[in-house]
């Protein structure tokens, strides 16, 4: 019974462990999510560029924000800097890698990374999370992250966490982090376009991205 009963609440915790991301702020930037503002924190950790944390809320339902970001191969379609998005293998249902071509700012050419992109749920099933990590690049030393989509009121909050450690010379020059920091909020504004697109205009398309995050999750 102890064993049981143990298993039950690590589970649980397992479980629930992503759940309120929108305890993670003050009540300040609380407040500035649920008026329709994106908030970025960003923690220094010891790496060339922080971690960046974006917060937004969308009109949206968690499910249906979570199908459209998981449609890996969609997303160069809408984040302008990438020109490519390819899963070049698939482990199991639930993940996959995908084959990334991001166009540096500044002229400084094209690099090609390799992550591993893992789709989950959690909150009972309400709320779900793709996760992702660096399997290989061109420079790139590491790549962690994860987007979280979850029930806020009448929509959804996503919260986007990043963390980069870049290889290329020059990355710790004060204005590249600067542009790193925008780029990881303007990757947020870019999905928010895509998911008011689709809400709109692409029914169709999100019916299917839907009814494929189902099969996936089920």
């Amino acid at each position: 019974m102890k064993v049981i009963l143990f298993f039950s609440i690590f589970t649980a915790g397992i479980h629930n462990a992503f759940s309120g991301a929108i305890d993670e702020l003050s009540n300040s930037d609380k407040n500035k999510v649920k008026n329709g503002e994106q908030v970025a924190v960003y923690t220094n950790v010891g790496k060339v560029w922080p971690k960046s944390n974006i917060y937004k809320r969308l009109e949206s339902t968690p499910e249906e924000a979570a199908a459209i970001f998981s449609d890996y191969e969609l997303q160069s379609f809408y984040f302008p800097s990438l020109i490519k998005s390819k899963i070049s293998k698939v482990i199991d249902k639930f993940t996959n890698e995908v084959d990334f071509s991001l166009r540096l700012p500044f002229d400084l050419g094209i690099e090609n990374y390799t992550v591993k992109n893992k789709l989950s749920n959690y909150d009972n099933g309400d709320s779900y999370m793709v996760s992702w990590s660096l399997v290989r690049a061109d420079t790139t030393k590491s790549t962690e992250g994860s987007a979280r989509f979850e029930k806020l009121g009448t929509g959804t909050l996503l919260s986007f966490t990043n963390l980069i450690e870049p290889g290329r010379w020059g990355s710790g020059v004060s204005w590249v982090v600067e542009h790193a920091k925008k780029a990881a909020k303007d990757g947020v504004t870019n999905l928010v376009t895509q998911i008011e697109k689709e809400k709109t205009s692409q029914s169709e398309l999100l019916q299917k991205q839907v009814e494929l995050l189902r099969k996936t999750l089920q």
